[in-house]
Parts: C-alpha cells; structure tokens; sequence
C-alpha cells in the first residue's frame, strides 16, 4: 500500500490510517527522495522532480510532530553530508533544512500564526496529521508556481473539513 501511494500521480494525496499503520514513514521517504533527487529504480520517472526542490511539511507541533515524530526519521535516514545547513527552534528543533543541491525544506506546524504560512512557493506541500483548513489553503497556493502537489498522511480524528473537501473527491 505505500507503493500505491508513491506512484500514485493525484495532484493531492491521502494516506489515512491509524497509527503505526506506516503512513509517516512512508511520506517522509517520498518527500525525502524529491529533496535529494535520488528515487528507488521503482519510482515513476513522470513523477520525478528536477533538484532544487522547495518543500513543505506541516506537523500538528514542534515538541511532537517535529521533534518527537520527524527529527528521529530525519536524523537516521538522511545522511549528514546531504545536508549544508539546518535551522532550529529555541528547543532545538528542525525548522528548515538546506541541502547541498540546493532544496530546501520548511518544517511548520498547526500550532503557528496563520501569517507565517502565507507567500511561500513550492514543489511539494505534505502535511502530517490533520491540519486547520485555513493553514493548508495558505501552503496550496504556494504550489500554483511550479505546479506542485500536496499530500497528507494522518489518522482522520479531527479536522472533518478533510473528509468533505478531499477524501469524498
């Protein structure tokens, strides 16, 4: 079923399920093989973004989503010598990674100021868990310039706007 997922060509993406279900790892190596250019043999070659990529993932929080969730993916998959530099929160956490090619990825999360989503431009947007409406609709528009596509991996236990506007499509 992650197959399914990465080489599915819908300009917006869901992986749902519960948890430890694989839908996290599974959306980090896909945005992950986008950032460095460096795909399994399997991945659709239609599907394949040209390095630099601008990159968005939208966590519920900083101490969790980001620091207990994606730091640790982050941290063991990627290796150190694909990374030039990294900012960090106060807490010392991940909040945007510069790679060598030249990609970048933003990391925010729900619990931010609706202004610091907006005037962003990007390849890929994915969101991790749920995110309020307004935040997403912020990150999308970003998208319009390189044609971008979205993706989400969460388990559907809030935010019902998701269901109506995405999943019933």
């Amino acid at each position: 079923y992650q197959k399914e997922f990465h080489c599915s060509p819908a300009k917006i993406r869901l992986f749902i399920g519960g948890n430890r279900s694989g839908k996290t790892c599974a959306s980090f190596h896909d945005v992950m093989w986008q950032l460095t250019g460096e795909y399994p043999s399997w991945y659709p070659d239609n599907l394949k973004l040209v390095t630099p990529v601008f990159s968005r993932w939208i966590a519920t929080d900083f101490k969790q989503g980001v620091g207990g969730v994606f730091q640790p993916y982050f941290g063991q998959l990627v290796p150190k010598s694909y990374i030039d530099r990294v900012t960090k929160t106060q807490q010392g956490i991940l909040s945007k990674v510069f790679f060598k090619n030249g990609s970048i990825l933003e990391i925010l999360t729900d619990e931010q100021d609706l202004s610091v989503f907006e005037g962003w431009h990007g390849h890929r947007l994915h969101v991790d868990e749920p995110c309020a409406r307004e935040r997403y609709i912020a990150s999308k528009r970003g998208l319009v310039d390189y044609g971008g596509r979205a993706s989400f991996s969460l388990t559907p236990l809030k935010e019902p706007w998701i269901f109506d506007e995405l999943y019933e499509k």
